[in-house]
């Protein structure tokens, strides 16, 4: 029978997460499912973990191949999936359990809804809870904004469901993109159809140094504007631009433009890199901190606000509930 989603999962030498990583999909609260574990030619112990899991859960399938990035593991996985609707998970990342039940429900329930993706909770190497990731349009007000803005669609990677057809129309993850290959495809399929978030925290998102996002971050930056340029292009008739040529464009700016944009991206860049460090309980991650202060303040600013503030309230929440209930029961 077809599975009502394929969950495609690539792996490259992600060893140390996998395990939990599988076990949050094969622990979700509906089980007509298929997972697709694209090994993108690792050389750690994630192909022994994947095929015990295999042994474990006749859902699992194991597609390897040779090392070609994240963009052609994720696009190998959409082609051999069987489901009318794809669900990503990277294999440092956790899904809570009611994460597919949830998004399938509304999905279902609104057809015209191309891809979904959800709210997550930011966690460290460890797995301690460190923020939040509310980010997406909620409604189609929300993005019919982004899109008269000609804005990118960011929406968390691994909390994401979106029709398999729809992507293969769209053409997939393309790997010009770079590293913000994901990016780019909400972006061109909202050209037509709705790119959403259900505004529910049902991912729990790994920052650590390794990440792909990490080590890629200048490209990355520069990567998502192009995409939001080609998205004006694309609307208005005229056709995109290649990295080299964009790349080149932003060369032949004037000197302040570009001091300024290094400076946002620097400040970008060590922010992330001291909250990773912070997350896994590293005091040296409060040195990147004040450098990102140093380079351009409102980006930390802006972070802290967005990601911590709202976690901190939750947790604040959560600890006089706990101390609420025993006395009530009392």
């Amino acid at each position: 029978m077809t599975p009502r989603v394929s969950v495609i999962m690539p792996t490259y030498n992600s060893g140390r997460y996998l395990d939990e990583a599988l076990r949050s999909i094969r622990n979700q609260t509906i089980a007509d499912l298929e997972i697709i574990v694209v090994d993108d030619g690792s050389d750690d112990d994630s192909a022994t973990i994947a095929g015990r899991h295999a042994v474990e859960d006749e859902r699992i399938r194991i597609l390897r191949r040779p090392h070609e990035g994240l963009s052609p593991a994720r696009n190998a996985g959409i082609e051999v999936a069987c489901a009318p609707w794809i669900a990503l998970l990277d294999a440092d990342d956790v899904a809570l359990p009611r994460r597919l039940e949830r998004q399938l429900a509304y999905l279902e329930a609104l057809p015209h809804v191309a891809a979904l993706g959800t709210y997550a909770t930011r966690m460290g190497a460890s797995g301690d809870d460190v923020g939040v990731m509310d980010i997406g349009p909620v409604s189609a007000s929300q993005l019919a904004r982004l899109r008269r803005r000609n804005e990118v669609i960011f929406l968390v990677a691994s909390s994401v469901v979106f029709s398999r057809r729809i992507a293969l129309e769209a053409g997939g993850f393309r790997r010009t993109e770079g590293a913000a290959e994901d990016v780019d495809l909400w972006t061109r399929m909202a050209d037509d159809h709705l790119v959403l978030t259900l505004p529910e925290r049902l991912v729990r998102y790994r920052i650590h140094g390794g990440s792909a996002s990490s080590q890629r971050f200048a490209q990355q930056m520069e990567d998502t504007l192009r995409i939001s340029d080609n998205a004006r292009r694309r609307r208005s008739g005229r056709p995109e631009l290649d990295p080299a040529t964009f790349h080149a464009m932003l060369r032949a700016q004037p000197l302040p433009s570009r001091i300024r944009r290094a400076a946002e991206w620097q400040s970008r860049y060590w922010y992330r890199v001291g909250a990773a460090l912070l997350a896994d309980r590293q005091p040296s991650g409060l040195v990147w901190l004040v450098a990102s202060f140093a380079a351009m303040p409102t980006i930390p600013l802006r972070r802290i606000r967005r990601q911590v503030v709202p976690w901190l309230r939750f947790r604040t929440r959560r600890r006089i509930a706990r101390m609420v209930r025993p006395t009530a029961a009392h």
